[in-house]
């Protein structure tokens, strides 16, 4: 795979193609086309200066990615077309060119009609709780498990109130199984499925707080999930302040989808103070052991069914020997890891090719997760159909003999 190149390099490595006239090819709708950088408006566009017949081919917002060679080495960035004049094309400014490619096909824009499907083994689970789009595996806790006994319900949950109840004034763990979400805070959890952290109940909402890995809810995102929350919030703040209440803190208990209840903790009384980001996390991290000690108690086994769940998701870009793809699936975000083995069906117009494929690269933008894969396992004729629908010319027997980094294929692991 390719080394992403920061801010800085971007811009020097721009400006080297600029001034020392180095070519660059075009990779778009199949056709491989030359051109050379004109110009660029810093972190705004660049212009590419095209011959006449080759500036017809190009539209407003068409998606392409541009080729260079840079002392030997092969780079490349994908953008949207801005604008298009006379013989040049404005372009929007890469983020980031990949250096030190090692694919020994390119990468190009997905022709029309392609996507990817793919089945995923798994426990399905009909529960009556509330569901939400954030998602918890339920895995094996990564924590340190020796001061949690995950066997015994019981002695789990008071050794946690006891460590807690050190910092903080009240511990309150309630499950939803006979009790339902009731109160503003408990209905913005269920929706939701992220922590509610109140500090104060006297001033708002955190704008912008980021622990690593726990999602949390501030005063810029909680108005996307119930109607009028913040006047609803401000005045359950108001009646809490009026009972000595200082601070509080709402974490969801996750199970997969679901919000199978929540722990609450206050200070009041003579705690005037805030809970601390700390406790925060600790509890969050209890919270998947509790979800975790659930499981294996059997306490969701009424719901469960085994299933093959299909995912089809849009292709980024692909060569001969992988692609890429993005997903906003929180559920695969979790299942998917880095060097796994996944089947996967490739539907490039009206044919389905099935390949074996590992996950060489993830990486997340946003809300979206990237997956980078490297095909595997494929037919030969489909190997031939594949390159011939990416490059649109025939393939030789030299093409057929490279892999990824021009390596043989590495073993196959199928856990799916």
């Amino acid at each position: 795979m390719g080394i992403e190149t920061n801010r800085i390099e971007t811009e020097f490595i721009l400006k080297s193609v600029l001034d020392k006239v180095i070519p660059v090819t075009i990779q778009m709708k199949k056709k491989n086309i030359a051109g050379k950088i004109t110009g660029y408006n810093l972190e705004k566009n660049v212009t590419i200066e095209l011959s006449e017949e080759d500036r017809q081919l190009f539209s407003q917002d068409d998606k392409i990615a541009v080729y260079f060679s840079y002392f030997s080495h092969v780079m490349n960035f994908s953008v949207k077309i801005i604008e298009i004049k006379d013989n040049q094309i404005l372009i929007s400014y890469p983020v980031k060119i990949y250096k030190n490619l090692s694919r020994k096909y390119v990468r190009v824009v997905p022709p029309k009609n392609s996507k990817i499907v793919f089945n995923m083994k798994g426990e399905k689970f009909q529960l009556d709780f509330p569901k939400t789009e954030e998602y918890n595996a339920v895995d094996y806790p990564e924590f340190n498990t020796e001061e949690f006994p995950i066997n015994n319900i019981t002695q789990l949950i008071n050794d946690f109130r006891k460590k807690i109840l050190e910092s903080v004034s009240v511990v309150n763990i309630i499950t939803y199984r006979k009790q339902k979400p009731e109160s503003i805070e408990e209905k913005l959890l269920a929706v939701s499925g992220k922590v509610l952290y109140i500090p104060s109940v006297t001033k708002d909402l955190p704008q912008l707080l980021e622990i690593e890995n726990i999602p949390i809810l501030t005063i810029d995102t909680i108005d996307s999930y119930i109607p009028d929350v913040q006047k609803l919030l401000s005045s359950s703040n108001a009646e809490k302040s009026l009972k000595g209440i200082h601070s509080e803190l709402y974490c969801p208990i996750l199970y997969l989808e679901y919000v199978v209840g929540h722990i609450q903790l206050q200070n009041k009384g003579i705690k005037q103070t805030k809970i601390k980001p700390d406790i925060l996390e600790y509890t969050y991290q209890f919270s998947k052991i509790l979800a975790f000690s659930l499981k294996v108690s059997g306490y969701f086994s009424q719901g469960k069914m085994e299933v093959q769940e299909k995912y089809e998701n849009t292709i980024i870009d692909i060569s001969a020997s992988g692609l890429l793809f993005g997903s906003n699936s929180k559920k695969l975000e979790k299942s998917i890891f880095l060097y796994s083995d996944i089947k996967i069906d490739l539907t490039l117009d009206q044919k389905v090719i099935p390949i074996v494929s590992r996950v060489m690269r993830k990486f997340k933008n946003g809300d979206t997760v990237f997956f980078g894969l490297i095909f595997l396992e494929i037919d030969p004729k489909d190997f031939e159909y594949l390159f011939s629908f990416v490059y649109e010319r025939p393939i030789t027997d030299d093409d057929i003999e490279k892999w990824e980094g021009g390596s043989s294929p590495p073993q196959v692991n199928i856990n799916q």
